[in-house]
């Protein structure tokens, strides 16, 4: 293999998306590659892998902040029934007034 020009294969893909890669496909220790080929191969590989993490990544914090808004809703939805009852409660009340307060003008 003296005449065949190789290729070290070291090179580093940075990630498309601004959220840092949390781990990393590497060579194994630094390798020589066949040909470049092989060394695009391998960082077209190192690519996706990076994309695929950062996929990863946004979809957590998206199902952490579906979690937190579901939550939130639950809630809101809680307190407006409790407010809807409280209402209905002092419409009944306002009503049973307007009852008794006619009773008393017409007699």
């Amino acid at each position: 293999m003296a005449g065949e020009s190789h290729v070290l294969c070291e090179s580093r893909v940075s990630c498309e998306s601004p959220v840092l890669c949390e781990s990393r496909v590497s060579c194994e220790s630094p390798v020589l590659c066949e040909s470049r080929v092989s060394c695009e191969s391998h960082v077209s590989c190192e690519s996706h892998m990076c994309r695929n993490n950062n996929y990863q990544y946004v979809n957590r914090l998206l199902r952490e902040q579906l979690d937190e808004a579901t939550a939130a809703n639950q809630k809101l939805v809680c307190e407006l029934n409790a407010v809807k009852q409280e209402y209905e409660l002092k419409e009944s009340e306002w009503r049973k007034e307007e009852q008794v307060e006619g009773l008393i003008v017409i007699t």
